[in-house]
């Protein structure tokens, strides 16, 4: 079956105000070349205040799960410089974003650091995020990706500003190498919320909820993680 169409099956349909993913989980260590990333995920209840983000015209009961997906492309730059870095944009629900990403540890053990900084369309979702992998074969690795979010805008009537600020331990195991990965993860989320709806102040509240996901990376590089061609 064509790759992009498994993909496609992954990326469910963003419905209400701005569903997003709280945790991407991705490899720490950087691929040359253009790199397509997909997400799904599903995150469990997270309180009203934090779920009012996400639903379209909920004003409360909003607490409920949050289907949502990722897509992003990024370019990398590898072994040839001193630091290795990804630029990149995406799409994390509904909500657009730049990214760079550097690799600061080319060892056995990979890990950086990177931001996402989101582009403003009445809401922004900005995120600051590290990566860490522990192989454990020529093409499996456990990769831990802690991170801090951070949510802020407003409604177009100017009426309901609010933000939402969460601390993300996301965990996931990468199969595959080179040009191909499938990428299943899971993530603990503790967020806080609030925000005023005419006047009224709604929060803050705390809540912590896990989350689940699956994605799928294309790269274009064609050599397998970790393997260098021999000399003749």
């Amino acid at each position: 079956m064509n790759r992009m169409l498994i993909a496609a099956r992954f990326l469910p349909l963003c419905v209400g105000a701005g569903c997003a993913s709280f945790a991407t989980v991705r490899s720490a260590e950087v691929m040359p070349g253009l790199a397509f990333t997909t997400q799904a995920s599903l995150a469990g209840r997270p309180g009203d205040d934090a779920a009012w983000f996400f639903t379209l015209d909920c004003t409360q009961n909003c607490d409920r799960p949050i289907a949502s997906g990722d897509v992003a492309i990024a370019y990398g730059v590898g072994a040839s410089a001193d630091v290795p870095f990804t630029i990149g944009a995406g799409l994390n629900g509904t909500f657009p974003y730049l990214e760079g990403y550097a690799q600061l540890g080319q060892g056995k053990i990979p890990f950086g650091i990177g931001a996402r900084a989101g582009i403003p369309t009445g809401w922004a979702m900005h995120e600051l995020y590290g990566r860490v992998d522990i192989p454990l074969s020529a093409s499996a690795r456990v990769l831990w990706n802690p991170g801090v979010v951070y949510l802020t805008g407003n409604s177009s009537n100017g009426e309901n500003p609010g933000s939402l600020t969460a601390i993300t331990q996301g965990v996931g195991v990468q199969f595959g190498a080179g040009s191909f990965t499938f990428t299943p993860s899971t993530a603990l989320v503790w967020a806080r919320a609030e925000h005023t709806s005419y006047g009224e102040q709604v929060g803050p509240s705390s809540h912590v909820f896990g989350t689940a996901a699956i994605s799928i990376g294309f790269s274009a590089a064609s050599l397998p993680r970790g393997r260098l061609p021999r000399p003749r």
